[in-house]
């Protein structure tokens, strides 16, 4: 069993938005030691981080979401998207016999504004993925490439080596649980235990409890 650190770290906003202000085009060639040279940037990378982030998927599972996903309310706005739990399919739905576990993913400014710019109202209930569709490339291979470029892109902000694309899905989750409690019920995982010893930064969870003035005997 592949091992999760006790004491997740989150990110910090600030750091993430210093992230995305370095993706781009420009000095964004990977010198290797042998002297090859790679582009580490793709018009679509920095769309595919943001869905990480806003999204709390893993990174397969965010690179499969397609426009058909996308869920309106009764009044045309965007209500959710439905991801896939792709790593518990694995372990406990192998041979298909049940069920896809769905996860219910909840909008947020940011999310939305995202969405828009991929058109989504333009590709609204196509079999299109969100992110790298129209280019020849596999899932998998994209998940790899996205990886990369992340590591690349972080280094280029002078931010800490303590700082992955996994960490994303963590401060994702964070933030939902300090906000309303509701992981388990969306499919986030399939218990609260797994959710606090794997995902939950406890320290930005005192912070947010601070914030709200808790106290034992409060009116």
């Amino acid at each position: 069993m592949k091992y999760e650190s006790m004491n997740p770290t989150s990110i910090k906003d600030n750091d993430f938005k210093k992230l995305l202000g370095v993706i781009s085009g420009e000095n964004s060639i990977e010198i290797h030691p042998n002297g090859r040279r790679k582009n580490m940037y793709r018009p679509y990378t920095k769309d595919a981080i943001e869905l990480v982030a806003y999204t709390g998927m893993r990174i397969e599972e965010t690179m499969v979401l397609k426009f058909s996903d996308i869920v309106l309310d009764n009044e045309g706005n965007i209500q959710h998207l439905v991801g896939t739990d792709l790593k518990f399919e694995r372990a406990h739905n192998w041979n298909n016999t049940k069920a896809p576990k769905k996860v219910m993913i909840p909008t947020s400014i940011e999310l939305e504004n995202l969405l828009n710019r991929l058109e989504y109202k333009k590709y609204l209930g196509a079999d299109k993925y969100l992110i790298a569709d129209d280019y020849d490339i596999s899932r998998k291979t994209l998940k790899t490439q996205l990886s990369h470029s992340f590591t690349f892109f972080r280094k280029k902000a002078g931010l800490s080596d303590d700082f992955s694309i996994k960490h994303l899905r963590k401060t994702f989750l964070t933030k939902l649980h300090t906000k309303t409690g509701f992981i388990e019920s969306l499919g986030y995982q399939r218990s609260a235990k797994v959710t606090l010893n794997n995902y939950i930064d406890k320290v930005q969870v005192v912070k947010e409890i601070n914030k709200m003035g808790f106290g034992y005997f409060n009116e």
